[in-house]
């Protein structure tokens, strides 16, 4: 008979979801910064946000994904 997980497992959404403040305040401090130490033009800045959502973004796909992998090998035996 198969384990059923405690938890049902997180959706990308849900887990970005979850984080979402942390990420977007420090995704803000990181375009301000940008913007008070070297002074670029606006689409420079547009572009850096874009960029820092996209990857924050993928971060938790990849997280989720690795996590999901150790959780699969945790299940079965060593060799």
């Amino acid at each position: 008979m198969p384990k059923t997980p405690a938890n049902p497992p997180m959706t990308t959404w849900e887990l970005y979801k979850k984080s979402l403040p942390r990420t977007q305040i420090s995704i803000l401090a990181v375009t301000l910064l940008l913007y008070v130490v070297l002074r670029p033009e606006v689409h420079v800045l547009i572009a850096v946000y874009v960029l820092l959502q996209i990857f924050g973004y993928l971060g938790v796909w990849w997280g989720l994904r690795t996590a999901r992998r150790i959780g699969e090998t945790e299940d079965k035996p060593s060799l």
